[in-house]
């Protein structure tokens, strides 16, 4: 564990953290292989792929944002980092959906304020 552990070591503890607990709970509750517990060894090392897959993605979506020349990540940013995976996409876009059916009273009731005064 390098430099990056120095500049991150609270996400990479995080990070730790939820895949043994991960790894704890599918050991306990696997009904397909029965109960199975997984070496400190493995966990670490699927942490750090973990994290490293979670530093690409921001890398990523950062690069998405820029090249919008914007400064905030979207969900479209988040749409073009999950192309590949179409379940993911649905979600997303069932989320979205959601979103805009909320979005148009907002705006209804912005637009009669506007209109009485």
């Amino acid at each position: 564990m390098g430099e990056e552990t120095r500049k991150f070591p609270q996400e990479k503890l995080a990070v730790y953290a939820a895949v043994e607990s991960a790894c704890e709970d599918v050991g306990t509750n696997n009904t397909f292989l029965g109960r199975f517990s997984v070496d400190q060894d493995a966990t670490l090392l699927l942490s750090e792929l973990f994290y490293r897959k979670l530093e690409e993605a921001s890398q990523d979506l950062e690069a998405f944002a820029c090249h919008g020349k914007r400064t905030n990540i979207n969900l479209d940013d988040v749409k073009l980092l999950f192309r590949k995976n179409p379940k993911i996409i649905e979600s997303l876009k069932a989320m979205e959906e959601s979103e805009e059916k909320e979005k148009p009273t907002a705006k209804r009731k912005a637009k009669e304020a506007e209109i009485d005064s």
